[in-house]
């Protein structure tokens, strides 16, 4: 910690000195500009002005799968770096191909800016101005739910077209998960970030985070449904009206956790957390036994196992918005 005493300029300014170490430490010179950020606890952070931009490195070897690759290239973009490069050692350059593709099918906002037989260049845009965290995670509930909506509609109909779509669907909500969670961890260290996600703590990142972990696991018991039909005999899949009606409460319970998540209404959110609890104690009641009965066909044991873990995560969504909500609350008093 540095202690420096306030100092009259000019008449009118007051002004501190910037202690050395931390001058030498950031390489800043004279002329150059930093960043003054209010904080909501009446606090000032001071940022140098980034003057290079950051580079992550991805080694692309002899004998590496593309799968092997891409995760590499994801680790660089969910740590925020905006500038990321594969340089190519003896590799197979249809490697890269099949990363590049998994590039445009995962991933938001990443452009091909240069590429040689030795080293490919590529630029994440800054979207977080575009796309706020709120408007992602929007986007991302709104696929999941209509995911979850037409798994039963298919479920009901047997509509095999309608399966496979929702398993499509699923890498749009992956690349918005990957979008956020980049989001979330440039926001740790950008304060000017930060301050645009509510409430803007460090604390709310992790919360938000893990509801969008929720989001994207919800999807994903969207598509076993629709896999559980793809893989079922034509005609075999007897689907009871109760799983249905069952499937359509579920749904309604995760609609109202991202409502009550995009307003922080936490009042919204303990009504949600009981209508799990409720909905939880039908399946104890009703299914419970069916869903582990080896008599019932698969189709609608995946179903109802799938339709409680989406309630459960909705139920976790919902814990999340009554902390954030406390959080944002106490940003309110400390501003006052």
């Amino acid at each position: 910690m540095y202690v420096r005493r306030v100092q009259l300029s000019g008449g009118s300014t007051l002004i501190v000195s910037l202690p050395k170490e931390w001058v030498e430490r950031v390489k800043l010179k004279k002329l150059d500009e930093v960043f003054l950020i209010p904080q909501h606890d009446n606090t000032l952070v001071i940022v140098p002005k980034k003057q290079q931009m950051e580079v992550g490195i991805v080694q692309v070897r002899d004998g590496e799968t593309a799968a092997q690759v891409f995760r590499e290239y994801v680790s660089w973009y969910l740590a925020g770096y905006e500038l990321i490069k594969f340089q190519l050692q003896n590799a197979k350059p249809s490697i890269i191909q099949e990363v590049k593709e998994m590039i445009r099918r995962y991933l938001i906002g990443v452009e091909i800016v240069g590429e040689s037989s030795v080293e490919v260049s590529t630029q994440v845009l800054p979207t977080h101005t575009n796309m706020p965290l709120k408007k992602a995670l929007e986007r991302m509930g709104s696929l999941t739910s209509s995911m979850q909506k037409e798994a039963v509609v298919a479920l009901e109909d047997e509509d095999v077209e309608l399966a496979r779509s929702i398993v499509e669907r699923d890498d749009e909500v992956d690349r918005f998960y990957h979008f956020i969670v980049r989001q979330l961890n440039i926001a740790l260290s950008n304060h000017a970030i930060l301050n645009m996600i509510e409430p803007p703590t460090k604390q709310s990142c992790l919360g938000y985070m893990l509801a969008a972990k929720s989001i994207e696991r919800s999807a994903d018991h969207a598509v076993l449904i629709a896999k559980s039909l793809l893989m079922s005999e034509k005609g075999s899949v007897r689907f009871p009206k109760k799983i249905i009606e069952f499937g359509v409460n579920a749904n309604m319970i995760f609609e109202n956790s991202l409502k009550s998540m995009l307003s922080l209404d936490s009042e919204l959110a303990n009504q949600v957390l009981d209508s799990v609890s409720k909905a939880l104690s039908e399946f104890d009641q009703n299914y419970l036994y069916s869903a582990k009965n080896l008599n019932m066909n698969l189709v609608s044991r995946t179903t109802l196992e799938s339709l409680k873990r989406i309630i459960e995560y909705s139920a976790d969504i919902s814990e999340i918005v009554v902390n954030l909500s406390v959080q944002k609350g106490k940003t309110r008093s400390d501003s006052l």
